[in-house]
């Protein structure tokens, strides 16, 4: 049976790139991932799938820059699913070493089939965040059996995708409490918040756009094209106008444009 990866959302959970000091211990790296499988009808799957995951320099073809990572029945509620990528691959590979480089794109296997297709780019927040903590900082981390990841300065939700930093209880996508230093600008008594927004379906032409246009006070930080008939053509941001377009390829049934966009607040 043909199955469908119909979206997907990517949250950093936690991505750290550090020059760690003798005697100071890192965080995992650790990535989200939440989608939705489908059959060749367009109906939400249910039971269990096992998933391998690899990430890419290409979107087609290309190297595998890591991967495999591979979870065995992962339940499916109304077909979606949620995983957390990290901290290493089948091989000891840590999930930093996949991100010293732009153009990276995820590929997802279901059981024993094919890598569904179109490969899902992955956009700035893996590469955009870093941190460094000082042997002071407390590190400890758990994990239970439901996957919540949750620690003093972190807490990450399998259930509804909330991801906190400095708070435990994250009242969004991506909730930061504290001092933020974004590119070596530094944002104090200021917090994040970002939300997903999916554009109306394209018309079924060949390159027939779909547009997902953040709102007000709110900058696109990530762009994706979606759809459960594999008529994705490729999408991009579109900066100047805050807006995701995503395009239907020739032949296709249309396509859903689905913009990731953050505000500090």
């Amino acid at each position: 049976m043909k199955k469908t990866l119909i979206f997907f959302e990517v949250i950093l959970a936690f991505c750290v790139l550090i020059n760690a000091h003798a005697g100071e211990t890192s965080l995992p790296p650790l990535i989200n991932y939440q989608g939705m499988l489908t059959d060749a009808d367009g109906n939400p799957m249910t039971g269990t799938k096992n998933l391998e995951f690899n990430i890419y320099d290409s979107a087609g073809s290309g190297t595998k820059i890591w991967g495999p990572q591979i979870f065995n029945a992962v339940p499916l509620i109304s077909g979606k699913f949620n995983v957390i990528l990290g901290t290493t691959d089948t091989s000891g590979r840590s999930v930093i070493e996949a991100f010293g480089a732009k153009d990276r794109y995820l590929g997802i296997k279901v059981d024993s089939g094919a890598e569904l297709v179109p490969r899902q780019q992955i956009l700035s927040a893996p590469f955009a965040i870093q941190a460094e903590y000082s042997s002071k900082a407390e590190h400890s981390l758990k994990a239970d059996v439901s996957n919540t990841v949750e620690g003093t300065n972190l807490y990450v939700n399998p259930d509804d995708g909330n991801v906190g930093i400095g708070t435990t209880t994250p009242q969004a996508k991506l909730h930061v409490d504290g001092t933020l230093n974004l590119n070596g600008k530094t944002l104090d008594n200021t917090g994040l918040t970002c939300i997903s927004v999916e554009g109306p379906r394209s018309g079924k032409s060949d390159d027939s756009p779909s547009y997902a246009v953040c709102p007000e006070g709110y900058t696109l930080t990530g762009c994706s094209c979606n759809t459960p008939w594999a008529a994705c053509d490729g999408s991009k941001p579109d900066f100047d106008n805050n807006q995701c377009i995503a395009f239907n390829k020739d032949d296709g049934n249309g396509v859903y444009a689905w913009a990731i966009c953050c505000k500090i607040h």
